[in-house]
């Protein structure tokens, strides 16, 4: 089995409950202190400390103060991007636009809980800073002239892309392992998938590419994100090697159509007729 196919049914079990939509609401009392967050001529760094050796797993997100748009940039792994100083994790921020003013915070996944730090203090990206020197970049798939199709012939659901759909354009992305990834929610959780293609006029199915999760339940596609993922060693062979931290590109909208009058959809898992009740003792005479 391909790395990439391995760790694909990690991501399931794992980011569903590490991608959180923009909206969330988060408890403003009882936080963990502040990410201290550093700005240079080419990145901002936000240093998260360690507070607890049962940490799984921290989120790092992003406020945009001109917006008051929350993003999920990404999540770090305990204990595989913990520094060697084993009091700090880094994470690298260089999605950012000039003139924007940005603060962050983490959510530590502790035993099965989370608990979350304030706000960080605020940085404002001046028009000066050279982050990249040409000056043109984009942080986010350009999905605008683009939809998803959900389909549903004999009785089977697929989902096809339909237009173009322009990648992200910076350094990071072009020059690393970015792919494309489905962000798809439900009542209790939101996942990103990571996809095998978006180009257009190639059918999926559904049962096959959904998680059990996302079946026989409503759910929504959130859009499109850039994923990337991080090693502890890229240099040890591929069944030993640990992810350190994921990455994610800005995510942006796409539109869908096959969605029912609710605006969601939902994809049974059974497609045979329902049987009756036999919950009892039964001896088979043979």
């Amino acid at each position: 089995m391909k790395k990439g196919t391995s760790f694909f049914y990690i991501f399931i079990a794992i980011l569903g409950i590490t991608f959180s939509s923009c909206n969330f609401k988060l408890k403003e009392s009882n936080n963990y202190n502040k990410p201290d967050v550093k700005l240079t001529d080419k990145e901002i760094i936000i240093v998260i400390p360690c507070i607890n050796t049962k940490t799984k797993y921290i989120n790092v997100y992003r406020r945009d103060k001109i917006n008051d748009e929350v993003v999920n940039l990404g999540v770090l792994f305990h204990p595989e991007a913990l520094e060697a100083d084993h009091k700090n994790y880094y994470f690298i921020d260089e999605t950012v636009e000039r003139t924007h003013t940005y603060d962050y915070r983490a959510r530590y996944c502790i035993s099965g809980k989370y608990y979350y730090t304030d706000w960080s203090e605020e940085k404002e990206i001046p028009d000066s800073t050279v982050f990249y020197a040409d000056g043109s970049y984009s942080f986010a798939y350009n999905a605008q002239s683009a939809e998803v199709i959900i389909d549903n012939p004999n009785g089977i659901y697929t989902m096809e892309f339909s237009g173009t759909i322009t990648e992200p354009d910076f350094p990071d992305f072009n020059s690393t392992d970015y792919k494309p990834a489905l962000i798809v929610s439900s009542e209790t959780t939101t996942q990103t998938l990571l996809l095998t293609s978006i180009t257009s006029g190639s059918p999926m199915k559904l049962t096959d590419f959904l998680p059990s999760i996302f079946l026989d339940t409503d759910i929504k596609i959130e859009g499109i994100v850039g994923q990337k993922i991080e090693y502890d060693d890229p240099s040890k062979p591929a069944d030993e090697q640990k992810i350190k931290s994921i990455i994610w590109t800005q995510p942006a909208a796409i539109a869908v159509d096959g969605y029912n009058p609710e605006g969601t959809i939902n994809i049974p898992s059974i497609t045979g007729i329902d049987g009756h009740d036999y919950s009892r003792s039964v001896t088979i005479s043979r």
